[in-house]
């Protein structure tokens, strides 16, 4: 015995199954990846600013440290309360990372905080990060970065 049922999103569009019934799905949305050289030792640099009831979604993070990094480098990835802010609100991520080498994360699902800035600094210039994401609608119960 079969059933036949058919599933629809908000939009009215209906899901496919393909032939061998795997149901197909997209990403709800493409992921914005932002580049920035963390050339200078300490210095905040900001990759996303806060947007009126949204939330951030974290989809990826690539990290590269170059030839000048003396051996070995800390990198933070952190929510804060501006884009200049050094203190740390909550940690995302703490990266070492060797001079020649990377850190790749692809893959992540993470949810920002509404409200949170995404920063990061490095103790060693110089490293190339970029960091994926992109926004949703303010998640009901989400609670936001203290101020």
């Amino acid at each position: 015995m079969s059933l036949t049922v058919y599933l629809r999103g908000r939009n009215g569009k209906l899901v496919e199954v393909t032939e061998s019934g795997e149901l197909v799905s997209a990403p709800l949305h493409y992921s914005d990846p932002v580049f920035n050289l963390l050339d200078v030792n300490d210095q905040v640099y900001n990759f996303f600013r806060p947007k009126a009831g949204q939330q951030l979604i974290i989809t990826g993070i690539t990290a590269s440290a170059n030839r000048n990094v003396t051996t070995q480098t800390q990198v933070d990835i952190y929510e804060a309360t501006s884009a200049t802010s050094g203190t740390i609100s909550k940690q995302i991520r703490s990266l070492d990372i060797a001079k020649l080498e990377r850190s790749i994360e692809q893959g992540l699902n993470e949810e920002i905080r509404p409200g949170a800035f995404i920063n990061a600094k490095c103790d060693d210039d110089d490293v190339l990060l970029t960091i994926s994401g992109y926004y949703i609608l303010q998640l009901p119960n989400a609670v936001g970065i203290p101020t």
